[in-house]
């Protein structure tokens, strides 16, 4: 944590209290416990378009066998750690029906928050059949942008999403990690059984099939070109 002017929150609340938003902040402070700022404006609800989906609408077309979703660096006692796992946990699951992979037990997708050992580990062993959403608040950060750049090289699929953000690129991001799934599965058999552990999260069999498509191939391009395409115009992190 670093020390702040507090020229952010006062733009905050001029934005807040101008005559189109009309509304209030308010501010409780103790030294050495934290700081919880409360915005409370009045807004109207936005009718949804009958063609566009909803952001809590189901990502899950197969409910009977939902995808599972793991989630890496959310350990940290500190209460921001903890509400911000409480409302993915609730986004993941309550609004999207995915599944959280217990501990220690390899989910379909990764949400990593500020943690780079899980996508490293993946990097070495070059495992690149489980998609990573990452959150960070290092817009930039040189050393995670080549782990990540390092980990598409390899055919793998990542998504930097920066701290703060709502669930639509949360929505965005995880909608094509579904679709890179479905690429992968499609260009790869059954793998062999051998698991590889990392502290409490296990990564998903290492395989090295003979006629595997390879991930930088000419084929596999092409299978991957829509997506990029997608990516490029969905998600702006």
């Amino acid at each position: 944590m670093q020390t702040g002017t507090g020229l952010g929150l006062a733009i905050v609340n001029s934005i807040v209290q101008s005559r189109g938003v009309d509304g209030k902040v308010d501010v409780w402070s103790a030294e050495n416990v934290g700081t919880e700022i409360k915005v409370t404006f009045s807004a109207e609800t936005v009718e949804q378009d009958g063609l566009s989906p909803k952001v809590s609408d189901t990502l899950n077309s197969d409910l009977e066998h939902p995808l599972r979703v793991s989630l890496v660096g959310f350990d940290d006692p500190h209460r921001g750690v903890q509400l911000l796992r409480k409302v993915l946990t609730h986004y993941l699951v309550s609004w999207w029906k995915f599944r959280i992979a217990p501990p220690g037990s390899p989910g379909d997708i990764v949400v990593a928050n500020e943690d780079l050992s899980t996508l490293q580990l993946a990097i070495e062993r070059r495992d690149t059949r489980q998609p990573f959403v990452f959150l960070t608040v290092s817009r930039g950060e040189k050393h995670l942008m080549t782990t990540v750049t390092e980990f598409e090289r390899l055919g793998g699929f990542c998504r930097i999403l920066y701290k703060p953000g709502g669930p639509s690129r949360l929505r965005q991001a995880l909608q094509l990690c579904i679709h890179a799934l479905k690429i992968s599965r499609r260009s790869s058999p059954a793998p062999e059984t051998a698991v590889i552990q990392s502290n409490s999260y296990i990564l998903s069999p290492i395989h090295i099939p003979a006629s595997v498509v390879r991930r930088n191939s000419v084929n596999h391009r092409a299978q991957l070109a829509p997506l990029l395409l997608w990516a490029t115009q969905e998600v702006r992190c």
